[in-house]
């Protein structure tokens, strides 16, 4: 059976741990933070929510789609809310953690309404992760582990927990994906994931010299940038001049910056970024309900 071909990207939140708007500039008296404010207008691409990425594969041969979600944090239901009608999404067929913080797994529990209400099949929903991030979740909500250990009614997110070697490729439905470890903070790992020309890195601080050699050749670059400029430095993030010496070194044709705080403002720094690395690379802030076209076989 031929290999399924992923058509698109859909950046279902771009923002950090408390996402923007935040709650204290918003009750400022006045408000000034000019970023917040546009947050709450609707429409506004300044409005972010915890870093998701969904991706849309179509078997051809089969004539199925298949949609893999990387990272279910805090604010992954009012993602789904906002974005899974307006692009006619339905099924989740796996979810990918990219870490074990909890703006990429506390939204586990929120799976419920995937696995009870929405599942083709009555099989569980399979989660990815490496066997630090299991062992968190584990900890933190075992009955979504072992279902026996669930209170109340007992009705939880039916979910099979499938660990990963950081060090090994695997398949998920045919799609074909390769983690990349990275530093997110000094004594702290996490992964980002290659899946045909997309590299897909989140949260970083440092990226061994062996994953940026798995990164060569993608086309598409989504990479961490906490805050804007180039003098700001983050312990356990990439800002601006750190994400774009990386894209400088990997060579992407295009570069989309996410895991934005609200010291970004999109429509300026767009701009900007723009104008200061056109010739470079195409490069974008990536934004919550961004959706990019692409085809790239997973052979």
């Amino acid at each position: 059976m031929a290999n399924p071909v992923i058509e698109e990207i859909i950046f279902l939140g771009s923002g950090t741990s408390e996402g923007v708007p935040r709650v204290s500039c918003l009750t400022e008296s006045p408000v000034t933070c000019k970023t917040c404010k546009d947050a709450v207008l609707a429409g506004s691409k300044n409005r972010r929510r915890n870093c998701s990425l969904l991706l849309r594969a179509h078997n051809r041969q089969a004539g199925s789609k298949t949609h893999v979600v990387i990272d279910v944090g805090k604010f992954f239901y009012e993602s789904a809310l906002a974005w899974f009608p307006k692009y006619h999404l339905r099924n989740i067929d796996a979810v990918l953690l990219t870490h074990d913080h909890a703006d990429h797994v506390n939204g586990l529990d929120d799976l419920r309404d995937f696995t009870l209400h929405m599942r083709d099949n009555c099989c569980p929903l399979p989660v990815y992760c490496d066997d630090q991030t299991f062992r968190r979740v584990e900890a933190s909500f075992p009955y979504l582990v072992d279902p026996s250990k669930g209170t109340g009614s007992g009705v939880t997110a039916r979910l099979v927990f499938c660990q990963i070697d950081p060090l090994q490729e695997f398949q998920v439905l045919g799609i074909r994906f390769i983690p990349l470890p990275v530093w997110h903070g000094p004594q702290n790992s996490a992964l980002g994931f290659r899946f045909g020309s997309v590299s897909y890195i989140p949260d970083v601080s440092a990226i061994p010299d062996t994953t940026l050699e798995k990164m060569k050749g993608s086309e598409y670059l989504i990479i961490d940038s906490l805050f804007p400029g180039k003098e700001i430095k983050h312990i356990s993030h990439f800002c601006e001049s750190q994400a774009l010496e990386i894209a400088k070194q990997i060579q992407p044709k295009f570069v989309y910056l996410t895991d934005f705080t609200h010291l970004w403002f999109h429509d300026f720094d767009e701009q900007r970024l723009r104008q200061e690395y056109q010739e470079s690379f195409d490069i974008h802030m990536a934004y919550d309900g961004l959706r990019v076209q692409l085809e790239t076989s997973i052979s």
